[in-house]
């Protein structure tokens, strides 16, 4: 059986010797294009993993703390960037298409924590049709055109009330006539 992490370490470090200065203008805008389009890609296939690991409780038996805390403590990353992925990572089985998308590198992380988040904050009856919606519009922008999205279609569904304007607001002493 071929040893696919080894091989991909082997690339890695092939590729972390490429001269990028010494590319052409165009070889180096591929060049970095595919290195993020492979970023977002393995951060698809690392949330499938923290998944994982996570459901097993392979950090509790192996280093005696939790997936989030391993993270922290070996992984060294800061504790709001763990939380987040063990937030999309738990709840990528739930949305296959979401993960699918993440997988191949159509969207990111960013997108899917906004996805998600937004979906479970919608009526159960938009969830399905929004869902898709949402994906389309992730693979075009950015996670806060999509976040901003996501805050209008929770006003129109209801999910969200927007709050009501102060009536003393516009007023040059605050006190309405």
């Amino acid at each position: 059986m071929r040893n696919l992490l080894a091989e991909l370490v082997s690339v890695v470090d092939a590729l972390a010797v490429v001269d990028v200065h010494g590319l052409t203008e165009p070889a180096a805008l591929i060049h970095t294009e595919t290195l993020l389009n492979v970023q977002e890609r393995m951060a698809g296939l690392t949330a499938r993993s923290l998944q994982a690991c996570d459901v097993r409780d392979v950090t509790v038996n192996e280093c005696g703390r939790t997936t989030k805390s391993w993270l922290v403590e070996e992984q060294h990353l800061s504790p709001t960037d763990a939380a987040g992925r063990m937030w999309v990572a738990r709840r990528l089985p739930f949305h296959p298409e979401i993960a699918d998308a993440l997988n191949v590198g159509e969207i990111n992380q960013d997108h899917a924590h906004v996805i998600i988040g937004c979906l479970l904050k919608l009526p159960a009856d938009w969830r399905a049709a929004a869902e898709v919606e949402l994906l389309a519009f992730a693979r075009e922008h950015d996670p806060a055109m999509l976040a901003a999205l996501c805050r209008e279609l929770r006003v129109r569904t209801g999910a969200m009330r927007m709050p009501r304007r102060p009536h003393n607001v516009g007023t040059r002493t605050g006190i309405s006539r």
